[in-house]
């Protein structure tokens, strides 16, 4: 029972990972947090290339990508870990946190906040 928070918060790391995956492929609407976290994560690949903004989309998309992944996983885990150690005595309920921060995460990154059209 002790390990259910840890395992808990790696599947919901990776669902988290391949969310962002999914979401750079296309497979979500433009919502600010996804808009946010790929420009930055293009405007690090053009600073460590030192290429141009437009540059750096063109030809380091992969890259950019890859980078995407690494800071969703962060602003995943930020919350959740601090969370889990508060709560480290308690297992079900840091289960449920984890999973919960999760859900709306995932929500954020494809459904909520969607970037308005005009």
């Amino acid at each position: 029972m002790k390990r259910l928070p840890v395992a808990v918060l790696v599947i919901a790391a990776l669902l988290v990972a391949i969310s962002a995956v999914a979401a750079a492929l296309g497979f979500g609407d433009g919502t600010i947090l996804f808009l946010s976290v790929g420009s930055a994560a293009l405007r690090v690949v053009a600073m460590v290339t030192r290429t141009q903004f437009m540059y750096a989309f063109h030809h380091y998309y992969a890259a950019a990508c890859a980078v995407s992944v690494v800071i969703n996983m962060v602003l995943y885990l930020v919350p959740a870990a601090p969370a889990l150690l508060v709560l480290r005595h308690k297992p079900v309920a840091s289960s449920g946190v984890a999973a919960i921060w999760c859900a709306f995460y995932v929500a954020c990154l494809f459904v909520l906040f969607p970037v308005t059209r005009s």
